[in-house]
């Protein structure tokens, strides 16, 4: 069985001045001002659209930021991004100049360069202004996570790129474990949303949830990684219908983002809580722990979709 790799990074920042993140819109600023300047450092000048570009198969900002596919596996025409966003600490909070912040970021495309491009977007970006108030920050360090989530080494530091510096990736096994997994507890950090238009107080049945993570997954490997995995899909989904929902504890929270292509707000909000469910899961674990690291549903770019699992 195949496994899908991560490239976790934690960038580290000093606040020049005064910076705020609404409630529910860290995640979404971060991306929003990465996208504007990998643009603007990655695109032609002349480039009016990036969808009709000639030369949009060897743009590094089309294939990270706006990918598309003129043939591929069905249902993919709009893949998703090789990256997402963990930000949910920093929603609500209002830093002043030198306090000290970070942002976690999940790297699914491991190509040197492209680290180097994310590296580069948020030096920009985060001296020419962030949040409502266009505060301005200076990037102090980018550090490489290990499977724990902490620090091992800097791969930025002093405003020197080190290209010296092992980047290994955190390998996510895809294989069953040995040990009988009966049951398994899950809580959604982070908004939440399998399908569009779900149910807002409806808690979701395991084979909705292990589904869209399957799906995720497949995606991400096929695109980015080793390739198409031989998942069971149809044997899959049928043994996740057996497992029992044995208990919810989920509220709606509804939150929205700000495009700019199409000038307006667009809500992104969907469930949050904790999800316990019970049966024959030994198989579905890999998928579930993945999850901790691709986000599942939908809007996971925004760091939607975060959850933990827990399992006895």
């Amino acid at each position: 069985m195949s496994a899908l790799h991560v490239l976790p990074l934690r960038f580290h920042l000093k606040a020049s001045q005064p910076i705020y993140f609404p409630p529910g819109k860290a995640s979404n600023i971060l991306r929003g001002g990465f996208g504007r300047s990998f643009r603007s450092i990655a695109c032609a000048p002349d480039c009016r659209s990036p969808a009709a570009c000639s030369y949009r198969n060897q743009c590094p900002y089309a294939s990270i930021f706006e990918p598309r596919l003129e043939d591929g596996p069905s249902g993919l025409a709009d893949p998703p991004r090789p990256f997402l966003f963990r930000a949910p600490h920093l929603d609500g909070q209002r830093l002043q100049p030198n306090d000290s912040f970070h942002f976690d970021l999940h790297l699914f495309d491991l190509r040197p360069h492209i680290t180097a491009y994310f590296i580069s977007a948020f030096q920009q970006f985060v001296e020419t202004g962030i949040g409502p108030a266009k505060g301005s920050a200076t990037l102090t360090a980018v550090s490489i996570l290990n499977s724990a989530k902490q620090p091992i080494s800097e791969i930025f530091t002093n405003g020197v790129l080190r290209a010296n510096v092992p980047a290994p990736p955190v390998e996510l096994p895809l294989a069953a474990p040995e040990s009988v997994i009966h049951s398994v507890s899950i809580r959604f950090q982070t908004p939440t949303e399998l399908r569009k238009n779900q149910p807002t107080a409806e808690p979701p049945p395991f084979s909705a949830v292990i589904g869209r993570l399957r799906d995720r997954i497949s995606n991400l490997l096929t695109l980015y990684g080793s390739g198409q995995p031989h998942f069971d899909f149809a044997g899959l989904s049928e043994r996740a219908r057996s497992i029992t929902l044995e208990s919810a504890n989920i509220t709606h929270q509804s939150t929205s983002r700000y495009s700019g292509r199409h000038a307006g707000e667009h809500p992104i909000g969907g469930f949050v809580g904790t999800i316990e469910y019970s049966g024959a899961l030994t198989e579905f674990v890999p998928l579930l722990k993945a999850g901790e690291w691709t986000g599942v549903g939908r809007h996971t770019v925004w760091g939607n979709g975060q959850i933990e699992v827990w399992t006895r």
